[in-house]
């Protein structure tokens, strides 16, 4: 009977540590953010129209820093993140 617990109990051992060993993993979990516009096509004419596009951003944890290199030909408002 001694014997049958032994050879149980190393079993047990050589199936959980590695178990264990899983569950203890140091490495976060990368999910790539995921970008979404609320339109799919925009038609643009110079000097005419403009057009608004809202942005959503999932999976990020930072809150993005926006500018336009250009403000004359286009400008960019930050509003409520829903991350």
């Amino acid at each position: 009977m001694k014997k049958m617990l032994r050879i149980l109990a190393a079993i047990m051992s050589v199936l959980l540590i590695p178990a264990m060993f899983a569950a203890c993993s140091t490495e976060e979990q990368v999910t790539d953010p995921v970008f979404t516009l609320d339109k799919t096509s925009v038609d643009l004419t110079a000097g005419g129209n403009v057009e608004v596009l809202t942005l959503t951003i999932a999976n990020l944890n930072e809150t993005p820093e926006w500018a336009s290199s250009n403000s004359s030909v286009a400008t960019v408002s930050v509003g409520s993140s829903a991350n």
